[in-house]
């Protein structure tokens, strides 16, 4: 026996008789995520071209060498480290690094940068990567690892076979953590992304909502009680419906930071009111522009990675 409809409204309509329903149209709220990634600049100040934000988590990594002329530094806590007493003599040689303190599962970024520009040393791993092949980017200056730790403590080995002596070297391992894909917007200017969305064929045209999530891109995150300020707004064109369409009535969206805001850290902002789009009906497109107000209190840019969009869809029997 069913005696409720957990998100429907107008339960009283619903009949179920042999495993299937009947009755009249039931209303349920969806939501749709719009990436970032699917929005056009505005005719006014665009935000920044989309970036990657990435997490940097700092770990303290020691490191040893072998080889002889080869001297490494410990690192500090932080994204990375300078290696300033390494020496290599010119010719074949080996030497191994140990990064400690890893946390097994995690996947992790380490760089290498040579002072001798196309003397990039050949690494591998011999444990604690649990991967025959490790994958690398590599271009003249700069060798880029990613693995993921099978154990708390890595040990590799480069090997360098230039005919250069380098009297340096810098190298740096962080934490490579869940990368958004952002846009930055300004406090200084009032900044604009355009984006559309098509709804589903049984969407109700009526109004809907936006929260717009966000990552800290800057060094100076948020303060307790500052501000960032959205605005949206936008309108709806079916077959035959000219572009030239006016925008509804802006409904703004106010976020407070809280007290433990970090760079990198993602905020969630308040769910607008009710949003009218001009031209609303079922089976048009929509266009929404949304908005950074200068009047938030909040001074740096911040990353825009996406705006949930709430609506009413009817669902018929």
């Amino acid at each position: 026996t069913c005696n409720a409809f957990t998100g429907l409204t107008d339960a009283s309509n619903v009949a179920i008789t042999g495993g299937n329903i009947s009755g009249t149209d039931i209303t349920v709220s969806d939501f749709v995520n719009m990436s970032v990634d699917w929005g056009m600049d505005s005719i006014m100040s665009a935000p920044d071209a989309a970036i990657k934000a990435q997490g940097n988590v700092g770990v303290t990594l020691a490191s040893n060498a072998t080889a002889a002329n080869v001297t490494y530094g410990t690192f500090t806590a932080g994204e990375g480290g300078n290696v300033t007493t390494a020496v290599w003599g010119s010719g074949t040689q080996t030497a191994t690094m140990t990064l400690a303190n890893l946390v097994i599962g995690k996947i992790y970024h380490w760089f290498f940068t040579p002072t001798v520009t196309g003397q990039v040393p050949t690494i591998t791993a011999t444990s604690g990567v649990g991967q025959s092949t490790i994958p690398t980017v590599v271009s003249a200056t700069v060798e880029n690892i990613y693995f993921r730790a099978t154990a708390t403590s890595a040990v590799f080995t480069f090997t360098n076979t230039g005919a250069s002596t380098w009297s340096a070297a810098s190298t740096g391992v962080f934490e490579y953590s869940r990368p958004a894909i952002v846009r930055e917007f300004s406090n200084s200017t009032l900044q604009t992304l355009v984006f559309d969305w098509l709804p589903p064929a049984d969407w109700d045209g009526g109004t809907i909502k936006i929260t717009p999530y966000m990552v800290v891109t800057n060094a100076t995150a948020p303060a307790n009680t500052e501000t960032v300020i959205w605005s949206f707004a936008g309108y709806c064109v079916g077959d035959s419906d000219s572009l030239s369409q006016a925008l509804g009535t802006a409904v703004t969206s106010t976020y407070t930071a809280g007290n433990a805001l970090a760079q990198y850290d993602e905020a969630i902002g308040t769910e607008t009111n009710a949003i009218t789009l001009a031209g609303a009906g079922a089976g048009k497109k929509c266009r929404i522009t949304a908005d950074r107000l200068t009047s938030g209190t909040y001074a740096q840019k911040i990353g825009a990675s996406a705006f949930k969009v709430k609506f009413t869809r009817t669902m018929a029997p």
